[in-house]
């Protein structure tokens, strides 16, 4: 799913024959949050599988130990839905200072 990204990842993910790449236009004025949301409700509307895993269209996954990892916690109790990463690479200290700040 991609959400109108602004850079080239889109360009590059439409050319991988062996993905299915949703593309959604947010609306006029529709914010950020609503519009990962909407986003999201595409894919789960078009899934059919035990598993989905959802990273950004602009994310580098660097080890591909991450998926086994993921799987193996949806698989570690039958109560856990959804399961997340937080771990980034440092791109130092303004990107992390901002995010506790509250949107302006």
């Amino acid at each position: 799913m991609d959400n109108d990204s602004a850079d080239k990842s889109t360009e590059y993910l439409r050319s991988l024959d062996w993905i299915s790449l949703i593309e959604r236009k947010p609306e006029a004025g529709e914010s950020g949050f609503m519009a990962h949301g909407r986003a999201l409700d595409m894919v789960l509307d078009r899934a059919a599988t035990d598993y989905l895993f959802l990273p950004h269209t602009d994310t580098f996954i660097h080890d591909p130990a991450i998926f086994e990892l993921m799987l193996n916690e949806c698989r570690a109790a039958d109560n856990v839905i959804a399961v997340g990463c937080v771990d980034q690479i440092y791109r130092g200290q303004i990107r992390i200072v901002w995010r506790p700040l509250p949107a302006i």
